[in-house]
């Protein structure tokens, strides 16, 4: 009997423990009503502050990250071996070290509108012995109480025009305590990142993700549609939307050219304007892009940027 009872002791811990990320799993993304087109954005690789979070472990934070942004179909996430091939191309190997030109030039090459930078500022995982537990057919099997909590900072870069931060924001995950059961004498720890999901910490990351995951999808609803002119050819202009991100045909776009770069004597600050060189009417739409006619303007580029038309203006072509 007193087996019996040893061994449902040491299941329902475990169940307890295997169930707890299903259970707080439940809650989902915050629905988003977006209006129009899927915006495109780049995410880079998380850095960190604490050296417990360990490369395997950033990885599977991104992936979740990742995971979460692709999972409420709001946007395009520009994938990554794309951005890593132009980071690495501009010498950006440190993305703490991100600097504005190479911001601006993953927006000219990628077509991303922003750049998300992700750095883990906590992650810590507390556990204490609730001493011995049971002993089942030789084996001592204890109780630990654990809880786990997770921070990550965010920065949301403009690749537009000056490659600014626009917005940077805080996200945290506390685990609830949580009874784990053990093995007498086993080694504590952080465990490799196969099993990193179902730790206090793996949950607690989930939960992180998940809400920087709401903030930007949220974020991302504020912010005008703009896309990029990627080919100029015979049949039309070629942009980098299509069918996946929502585009019909018929659509009608302005398109803008950025002019240079200059700086503000007195602050010191980056400016850069932009001025409206024409507009484009969608004829055919392909899964990842669209082609349009032109119906004002001349000498469209590569790089120039779409954005919806703006029907209270008028543009009279020289």
């Amino acid at each position: 009997m007193l087996k019996k009872f040893c061994l449902l002791t040491l299941l329902i811990g475990i169940l307890h423990y295997s169930l707890l990320p299903f259970l707080m799993a439940q809650e989902t993304l915050k629905e988003v009503e977006y209006p129009g087109l899927k915006k495109i954005i780049a995410v880079a690789n998380f850095e960190t502050k604490v050296s417990s979070a360990t490369p395997k472990i950033r990885e599977k934070m991104i992936e979740m990250f990742v995971t979460a942004l692709q999972e409420t179909e709001k946007l395009i996430i520009v994938e990554r071996q794309s951005l890593e091939e132009v980071l690495w191309g501009q010498e950006a190997k440190t993305y703490g070290h991100l600097e504005r030109d190479v911001a601006v030039k993953i927006g000219n090459l990628l077509g991303a509108q922003i750049l998300i930078k992700s750095t883990i500022t906590e992650f810590e995982e507390r556990v204490s012995d609730s001493g011995f537990g049971s002993l089942f057919k030789g084996i001592a099997f204890g109780r630990d109480i654990a809880n786990a909590y997770v921070s990550m900072e965010l920065q949301m870069y403009d690749t537009t025009t000056t490659g600014v931060i626009l917005e940077s924001y805080q996200s945290t995950a506390k685990t609830p305590i949580t009874e784990i059961a053990r093995i007498i004498g086993m080694k504590r720890g952080i465990i490799g990142a196969s099993g990193f999901r179902k730790t206090p910490l793996g949950i607690a990351a989930k939960e992180a993700v998940k809400e920087a995951a709401i903030f930007i999808v949220n974020k991302m609803e504020t912010l005008p549609w703009q896309g990029r002119v990627i080919a100029v050819k015979e049949d039309g202009v070629y942009i980098n939307a299509g069918s996946q991100s929502g585009m019909k045909g018929g659509e009608k776009f302005d398109v803008y050219r950025m002019a240079k770069e200059e700086i503000d004597p007195e602050t010191g600050l980056f400016l850069r304007g932009e001025e409206k060189i024409g507009s484009i009417e969608i004829v055919k739409v392909e899964k990842e892009s669209s082609i349009g006619k032109i119906t004002t303007g001349t000498n469209f580029t590569r790089g120039d940027i779409v954005r919806v038309e703006q029907k209270s203006e008028k543009y009279e072509s020289d």
